[in-house]
């Protein structure tokens, strides 16, 4: 357990069977670990956000689809589509595949494969930790083959080298998900991922089983870099000095009510303006 709350638990679970065998998760732990960032004493800088209203923002589109591939335009609405994008002012986003006015609701949706929308390479060197958030639109309850496929979010702390799964939405999407739907998570919380210079971010709509209405859109993309605030505990540093030291301790404590007796400011742990 860390001495600050910023500090980073790495853990994993082994359990043994009655025949002897041990099954650890990750499976090839305790040389691979899940980490939780306490981020709770996180202070946030913004690194990138694109509401994508800019015709050229620097993201690649791959993929094997026959149609519905990842396009940057007006949507066009459909009963599985955006009529409109996120943003409060503007009208780009991300979305697969551009149909016609009164277009069949399949009309160009995800089929035959994977899109993949990959981001430019992002700079979190120098953090602790990386948040990413995005507003998505996903639609998976519909056609002949319904709740079958899956709309998967990977980071690569290597550009691109290395993918690592940070979110899944589906397979079952039929309740709890009607339009725009806000999605977060903390790079650190990803295993294998750090914060590096080359971050970059993919998003993977997909319809690899029997056929299905499939259609996905992506607007509002921030990252984050978050940076350790010290342990409002870590007062001392052993010596009466009033100088953090990086751990919590007696000499903290002594040090907190030798102020607090004195009424120093010092003692104002919660910021109210009076020691307490």
């Amino acid at each position: 357990v860390p001495t600050s709350v910023c500090g980073n638990v790495e853990y994993y679970f082994s359990v043994q069977s009655t025949g002897g065998a041990t099954i650890t998760s990750p499976a090839s732990a305790p040389a691979s670990v899940y980490t939780l960032a306490a981020s709770e004493g996180m202070s946030w800088t913004p690194v990138a956000s694109d509401d994508f209203e800019v015709a050229n923002p620097g993201w690649t589109v791959t993929g094997d689809v026959t149609t519905g591939t990842w396009v940057l335009n007006d949507p066009i609405g459909t009963a599985a589509q955006p009529e409109d994008d996120h943003s409060a002012a503007g009208a780009l986003c991300w979305f697969t595949g551009q149909g016609t006015p009164g277009g069949a609701v399949g009309e160009v949706d995800v089929d035959g494969g994977q899109t993949t929308l990959t981001s430019p390479a992002f700079d979190l060197s120098g953090g602790d930790d990386g948040r990413v958030s995005f507003w998505l639109w996903y639609h998976n309850f519909g056609g002949a083959a319904p709740n079958a496929d899956v709309f998967t979010t990977q980071v690569s702390p290597d550009n691109g080298s290395n993918w690592f799964t940070a979110d899944v939405v589906g397979p079952d999407t039929a309740t709890g998900f009607n339009g725009w739907a806000l999605r977060s998570f903390n790079l650190l919380e990803v295993p294998g991922m750090s914060a590096t210079s080359q971050v970059r971010v993919r998003f993977i709509a997909e319809d690899v089983g029997s056929g299905s209405i499939v259609e996905a859109a992506m607007d509002d993309f921030s990252i984050e870099k978050g940076a350790c605030n010290l342990c409002l505990a870590d007062l001392d540093n052993g010596s009466g000095a009033g100088t953090p030291d990086g751990g919590v301790d007696i000499n903290d404590l002594l040090y907190f009510l030798a102020k607090f007796e004195l009424g120093d400011a010092s003692a104002d742990l919660d910021n109210d303006g009076e020691p307490s």
